[in-house]
């Protein structure tokens, strides 16, 4: 995975984007109430109900916070979710369109452009009873916490997984798309995915934005956003491989895009670090990673990388 590991991005159709290259927000506890009704709407606390660190310490296996909280004494940077503004180190300047106040965005953001979250030093591995998603139709399977709800995604044009936590608590989708409109772009593609899940009276605003276009023979359009809506986060990865126009999949110089794929997280922002730490870094790293103990496929530098999938196979600093 050299250089941007396709970027993240959400994309509104006539949001608020008056935020984006500005300081991104602080898990401080204001956000819990008051996006519930759906992600970005309004009423209820989305959080209710969904801990995602139930039943262990994906690092660990045991409990990772006295009575089973995980941002209590868990929490690698600052000691829990809502517990204000996270003592950061300066993130790498070519990755820092933004202040990466929010340890959860910020890690999220690391490891799409290649670089190893912060999590103190500890693997973000899946707890100990967790359940398996795997299903004949998508070519991926990962374990997930056992209260999180996993559905397929299975159309003529698309495979993949999204799991959901309980009362909206958070949200996670991984997927494919193979038949896609040619002219279709990464930016567009996240607005549709995003307007699927937002509540109808949601007022997206974008805090964060990232683009990147690749042209090494077939392309890749690659479109990253931060949004917050309501008390929710929504980080999103998009990017569409296209045909320049050399290569005979459209009209001769003519860019025709061919396939894509997303990543998307959503939880409220009050618990973002928290779920992004025990929930989605957990997953990321189980798609991402082989079998360390594979001796095909050794994990030479230790990181939890596999060589086949470590673009720095003997620098455990990156991946």
């Amino acid at each position: 995975m050299k250089n941007i590991q396709g970027l993240w991005l959400l994309v509104v159709l006539g949001c608020d984007s008056s935020g984006s290259g500005g300081r991104v927000f602080v898990d401080d506890g204001s956000a819990g109430a008051g996006g519930g009704a759906g992600f970005g709407g309004a009423g209820g606390d989305p959080g209710a109900g969904g801990d995602p660190g139930a039943g262990g310490d994906p690092g660990a296996g045991g409990d990772p916070g006295a009575g089973g909280d995980p941002g209590a004494g868990g929490d690698p940077g600052a000691g829990g979710a809502g517990g204000g503004e996270l003592p950061l180190p300066p993130i790498p300047p070519e990755l820092a369109p933004c202040d990466f106040e929010n340890l959860g965005v910020r890690n999220l953001w690391l490891t799409s452009h290649s670089y190893l979250p912060e999590t103190g030093g500890e693997r973000p591995l899946a707890g100990a009873d967790w359940v398996l998603f795997a299903d004949p139709q998508v070519s991926v399977s990962f374990l997930h916490p056992p209260d999180w709800t996993a559905h397929t995604l299975a159309t003529a044009g698309e495979r993949g997984v999204y799991i959901m936590a309980p009362q909206a608590g958070g949200f996670f989708e991984y997927s494919a798309q193979y038949q896609i409109p040619a002219d279709l772009t990464a930016r567009a593609l996240a607005e549709a995915k995003l307007r699927a899940l937002l509540a109808p009276d949601a007022r997206p605003q974008v805090v964060c934005e990232e683009n990147a276009t690749y042209d090494n023979g077939l392309g890749s359009d690659n479109t990253l956003l931060v949004v917050v809506s309501g008390a929710d986060v929504f980080y999103l990865h998009t990017s569409v491989t296209f045909d320049p126009g050399s290569f005979g999949f459209g009209p001769p110089g003519v860019r025709t895009s061919l396939t894509s794929t997303v990543r998307f997280h959503a939880a409220p922002l009050a618990r973002f670090t928290e779920i992004t730490r025990y929930v989605y870094l957990p997953i990321i790293y189980q798609l991402l990673s082989g079998a360390p103990s594979d001796p095909d496929d050794p994990d030479s530098d230790g990181d939890g990388y596999a060589n086949s999938v470590d673009a720095y196979p003997f620098d455990p600093t990156r991946h």
